[in-house]
């Protein structure tokens, strides 16, 4: 059973609309469905990051936003787990992902972290591959810099998708949690974006 959602991003105002901060949006989110009040519940500073715990569909549920920045996310993680006692299964990590066309949801139990430098560095600190993952596609520019692509914000006619999308992607977080993985897996992994943004190069 899944203890501990982690949101992957950037800490900062400057990196705070970026695709790279999918993660965090969607944890924001999760968030918010699960405060009892519908609102921002008060996080804490704690695992070199943000966190708070709620009451999840099965019992309580830690949410972690790490603030050491992306290439150094594992650093939380593994304060986290250590802290909370949790096994690398008991972890989901929200994440976006740019081999996987935007809008569509993967979720995995474990497999390569795609040179995500997120992913790397859980991977390192955890010693293994086999914990959660849900990732969130925001596509691959064919003609840009990948970098500067994932850090840059989507531009102001796709907020509608992205906000269907996080929508979605929130979903899908409660399902891991209320269903498990596997019921999840079943469910979101084959299912289609809401609708297509449009092709810059169309």
């Amino acid at each position: 059973m899944v203890r501990l959602l982690v949101g992957l991003g950037n800490p900062g105002a400057a990196y705070q609309y970026t695709r790279h901060n999918l993660g965090f949006w969607v944890l924001d989110r999760v968030c918010y469905r699960l405060s009892p009040r519908r609102g921002a519940p008060r996080q804490r500073r704690a695992y070199r990051g943000r966190y708070v715990e709620l009451e999840g569909p099965r019992g309580p549920v830690g949410l972690l936003w790490p603030e050491t920045f992306m290439n150094e996310s594992g650093r939380s993680v593994a304060a986290a787990r250590q802290a909370l006692g949790l096994s690398p299964e008991e972890i989901l990590v929200v994440v976006d992902d740019l081999n996987l066309d935007p809008g569509r949801i993967r979720i995995r139990l474990g497999g390569s972290s795609g040179g995500h430098r997120g992913l790397m560095s859980i991977e390192a600190e955890l010693g293994t591959r086999t914990y959660p993952r849900l990732r969130v596609g925001i596509g691959r520019p064919p003609d840009a810099d990948a970098v500067a692509y994932v850090l840059a914000r989507p531009p102001r006619a796709e907020e509608g998708f992205w906000e269907e999308v996080v929508g979605r992607a929130a979903q899908a977080v409660l399902a891991v949690l209320e269903e498990g993985p596997e019921a999840a897996m079943a469910r979101y992994n084959r299912d289609e974006p809401a609708r297509c943004i449009e092709d810059p190069n169309g």
